[in-house]
C-alpha cells in the first residue's frame, strides 16, 4: 500500500519535469496554454496531454514555433 503511494508520487514528479523549459517559458511570458494551443492549431486539452511526457521532435518544433510567434507578436 505504501509502496504504491510512493510510486504514484514519484511518477507524478517525473511527469512534472517533462518539458519544464517550455512550461517555464509559457509562465515567464505570461501566456496561457490555450493561446499556445490555438497557435499550434490543437485543442488546449491536447497540449496539456502533450506536455505530460517529453515531446517528440515534431511536437517540440510545433510548440516552439508557436511560442516564438506569440512572443514576437506581443
Amino acid at each position: 500500500m505504501l509502496y504504491n503511494a510512493v510510486v504514484n508520487i514519484l511518477g507524478a514528479l517525473i511527469k512534472m519535469d517533462a518539458n519544464q523549459s517550455i512550461r517555464e517559458l509559457i509562465y515567464k511570458e505570461r501566456l496561457k496554454n490555450w493561446q499556445v494551443a490555438n497557435a499550434i492549431g490543437i485543442y488546449p486539452s491536447t497540449l496539456s496531454v502533450w506536455l505530460r511526457t517529453e515531446l517528440n521532435d515534431d511536437r517540440r518544433e510545433r510548440v516552439e514555433k508557436a511560442l516564438e510567434q506569440l512572443i514576437n507578436n506581443k
